[in-house]
């Protein structure tokens, strides 16, 4: 059998090995500086015979080698076939490029695993929307009067490809009311940069469904905040918008978006049609449904969030929704389902990126005029690509760097690589004896002065299902 990387695969060399993207599951593949030598043969000598990677060892770590390669033909980022492949995959990284890394005191304790660069980006391409949801943390509607232009989103694309961002994930306001989104899009398939982004689905007809799957968009997230069309237009400002919605999702299914999922945020109004909302969803054939706590920035100030009671059922009913569809991707904010990401941590199975918070980590946020922030709801500015280049800003920004530092009081944690402690914006928009007492409620457990319970922070991460 011939091994070779799997063509859509994206990699990148790292001071601790490298990372691997898989782009049809979205996923981040951590590899090791042996693991990621096995990647580098490959890149440059194409489809091989097991025996041939194997000869590049001593005998006595050939077995570990084997296992290896194993372990990354399970997780896609490698694949058999029975015959050689002569195009071979030609990823645009540079074999033999060193990752940018600034040299960090050791003094100063910080995440282990600083990034050479971002993972991913969240983009607000615009601020211009046609509804006027009541959570939206943006506060989006009129558009700024001074978004960036065609050529300066271009030139930020370029600087993430010639950093090796693996993808951007768009959001706004409404990304389609942008009249160069398709240009920008074209510019990243182009850059061998992966696209993904959430709509309200308004806009979204059988030709913008189609210029989205011949752009080479993964994922397309359709935003549905209720399980009836009075629940949902009323949330998102807009009559009507609850049938555009869900044929949307049907519209994107049919054109052959890779992975089209539903976002919901848990609020007042709809909190009791959380499960009909996952099961209406899935109704659709939808790939994920996602469901996230309200947190208090943009227009999300003005709401009141769950209080205990309201919480412990709505997270009864998302426990319900997985136990009646558990073939299906169902993703949650941490606080909704905590026991999964114990088990997570507890078997240290993911990065640093995916546990607590990943802002200035693992990825930024920008604004729709070139403003980057750890992430889209931490309204903190690191620096402006109207006025910095990318790596100034991942390297030299205090913000960034404030982000890394392992806490006050978690130094000495056996976890604290893979968890930020308590989410910024939970921190800034809550008080510490409400925080306490929400998490004692719900685990039965009690938790420090810094937030942590069983070594878990970060309040609004997100735990794969």
């Amino acid at each position: 059998m011939y091994i070779t990387i799997e063509p859509t695969v994206k990699y990148r060399p790292e001071t601790f090995g490298g990372l691997a993207f898989i782009p049809s599951r979205a996923m981040v593949v951590e590899l090791n500086k042996s693991a990621y030598r096995i990647i580098n043969f490959l890149a440059q000598n194409g489809s091989v015979i097991e025996k041939t990677i194997l000869e590049q060892y001593p005998g006595n770590a050939q077995e570990t080698v084997r296992k290896f390669i194993q372990d990354l033909i399970c997780s896609s980022v490698l694949k058999q076939s029975e015959s050689k492949n002569e195009n071979f995959h030609k990823n645009q990284i540079p074999y033999g490029m060193k990752p940018t890394m600034r040299s960090i005191p050791s003094s100063q304790k910080r995440y282990s695993k600083f990034l050479s660069a971002p993972i991913f980006a969240w983009w607000d391409i615009t601020k211009t929307c046609n509804f006027y949801c009541k959570q939206c943390y943006s506060e989006s509607g009129k558009a700024s009067e001074n978004e960036l232009t065609t050529k300066e989103v271009f030139s930020v694309i370029e600087q993430f490809a010639k950093n090796k961002i693996f993808y951007i994930y768009f959001l706004g306001g409404e990304p389609l009311m942008r009249k160069d989104f398709f240009q920008i899009l074209d510019k990243c398939q182009r850059y061998g940069i992966t696209t993904m982004m959430s709509t309200n689905g308004w806009f979204v007809n059988q030709n913008i469904a189609k210029q989205l799957y011949e752009a080479g968009v993964q994922i397309v997230r359709v935003s549905i905040d209720g399980a009836t069309a009075k629940t949902h237009d009323k949330i998102r400002g807009m009559q009507g918008s609850f049938e555009r919605a869900l044929q949307a999702l049907g519209t994107l299914k049919k054109a052959g978006i890779p992975n089209v999922g539903v976002s919901q945020t848990l609020l007042t109004d709809n909190y009791l049609e959380v499960d009909k909302i996952i099961g209406l969803a899935l109704s659709y054939d939808v790939n994920e449904v996602q469901v996230v706590q309200l947190c208090s920035t943009g227009r999300g100030k003005n709401l009141n969030a769950l209080n205990l009671e309201q919480f412990k059922k709505a997270r009864q009913l998302v426990k319900q929704s997985l136990e009646s569809h558990p073939k299906n991707h169902i993703t949650a904010t941490e606080g909704i389902l905590r026991k999964q990401c114990e088990r997570c941590v507890s078997k240290r199975v993911a990065m640093p990126s995916f546990i607590g918070c990943p802002g200035g980590r693992s990825c930024m946020a920008i604004n729709e005029i070139g403003n980057v922030s750890p992430c889209i709801l931490y309204r903190k500015y690191a620096g402006s690509f109207r006025k910095n280049t990318l790596q100034e800003i991942w390297h030299s920004s205090p913000l960034f760097d404030s982000m890394r530092e392992i806490k006050k009081g978690c130094q000495d944690c056996a976890y604290a690589d893979v968890c930020a402690g308590e989410c910024p914006v939970a921190t800034e928009t809550t008080s510490e004896a409400d925080r306490k007492a929400f998490v004692h409620n719900i685990t039965g457990q009690n938790i420090n002065s810094n937030g942590c319970n069983k070594h878990i922070g970060g309040h609004l991460c997100f735990i794969r299902f």
